[in-house]
């Protein structure tokens, strides 16, 4: 995990996980409504290269599930969760991004 500190005018999902509570507390509305926006969320800021649907969630299967629990985390305060699912969408993407087949939407 990176130690970033958390600034709510340049969000970061990483900054905003290592925050304390109370900073947490304050701001939880704020990451509610972030992590259930395909482009706010933890997907959007870190998946934000690989193909997308008309909503902006990513085609990936396993990437749009990973965004789903991570909102699911974010909305019942599950913290720790949280971080192992970003985690886990940051190992996603890398993974996507070096398939051999992998075009980025924005070269076209």
């Amino acid at each position: 995990m990176k130690n970033l500190k958390f600034d709510p005018k340049n969000w970061d999902w990483y900054a905003f996980l290592d925050a304390s509570k109370h900073i947490k507390k304050k701001y939880i509305i704020e990451a509610c409504n972030l992590a259930g926006g395909w482009t706010t969320c933890a997907c959007g800021q870190l998946c934000n290269v690989l193909p997308k649907d008309c909503l902006s969630a990513p085609l990936d299967r396993d990437a749009h599930q990973l965004g789903v629990d991570f909102y699911n985390c974010i909305e019942i305060n599950d913290w720790d969760e949280a971080k192992t699912t970003l985690d886990k969408i940051e190992k996603r993407t890398i993974f996507l991004l070096k398939q051999p087949n992998f075009i980025d939407p924005k070269t076209l």
